[in-house]
């Protein structure tokens, strides 16, 4: 698959960074945040194999802290998002690990410091979202220097070959 990068000028939050960008998304594009990953790269190519556009989602015990998402189980649809929001929709945190078909690239229209401002006008537009949800271990967070560290041993455990 083509991988393509985008670097701000200058930090300007991730919404930002995908306004700046936003001529280089496909038709369907990954997009996912610089500080977060998932080791397993088969996830990757499973994301881009569904027909939805998709968030990737994980439980926690203190969503404030994350973009929050609300989702419709039945449907398996998300219904709202928000970025670190005083009361959470939900136990579920973003993962920063998107998939998007067509069109929600319309829905970047503007500069915006939060990337979950575009989701969230895209999702009140009627763009219908999908969700995956994983478990918290199978993604990585290099936001400090604590979690740099512990994204450098989890790594070097995942990829060890005895």
């Amino acid at each position: 698959p083509d991988i393509e990068t985008f670097y701000q000028e200058k930090p300007s939050g991730f919404g930002d960074a995908i306004f700046c960008g936003r001529e280089m998304l496909d038709k369907s594009c990954i997009v996912n945040a610089g500080d977060g990953l998932i080791l397993d790269s088969d996830y990757y190519v499973r994301m881009t194999g569904s027909r939805e556009s998709r968030l990737t989602l994980f439980e926690v015990e203190n969503p404030s802290r994350y973009g929050n998402a609300r989702i419709d189980e039945e449907r398996k649809m998300v219904i709202e998002v928000r970025e670190k929001p005083e009361k959470p929709l939900s136990r579920y945190a973003m993962a920063a690990i998107y998939f998007f078909r067509e069109p929600f690239m319309e829905y970047v229209s503007k500069s915006r410091t939060e990337f979950t401002e575009y989701i969230q006008n895209a999702i009140s537009s009627g763009y219908p979202l999908s969700y995956n949800i994983i478990d918290k271990k199978e993604w990585i967070s290099v936001g400090n220097v604590e979690k740099y560290v512990e994204c450098v041993e989890k790594t070097y455990k995942y990829f060890k070959k005895d």
